[in-house]
């Protein structure tokens, strides 16, 4: 079995890191509100319970990183996949 590249490597760190580094810093500026205006809110009987959300935002935040180090791997050599790539998460608020 043959190893990847180290630059691979390297790669799908550094796209992992990226997106877990975003969902920190938005976590900073949700974190305050969460005992205030979250807590105020009525919720559903079937509102999951507080501990699940930590490892659900992480989980799909390894995701978007996985993605995005798809997209830098293969797309970007190729217009016609890295731009609509890229254009879908423009367009979304």
């Amino acid at each position: 079995m043959r190893l990847p590249p180290l630059t691979t490597v390297i790669k799908f760190i550094v796209a992992i890191v990226v997106c877990q580094l975003a969902g920190f810093v938005g976590s900073l500026f949700t974190t305050p509100s969460i005992p205030t205006w979250y807590a105020a809110l009525q919720k559903p009987g079937f509102n999951p319970s507080n501990w699940i959300f930590a490892p659900v935002w992480t989980t799909l935040f390894v995701l978007m990183g996985i993605s995005s180090f798809i997209v830098w791997n293969k797309g970007l050599l190729n217009k016609f996949t890295a731009i609509p790539s890229f254009s879908i998460f423009r367009l979304n608020p």
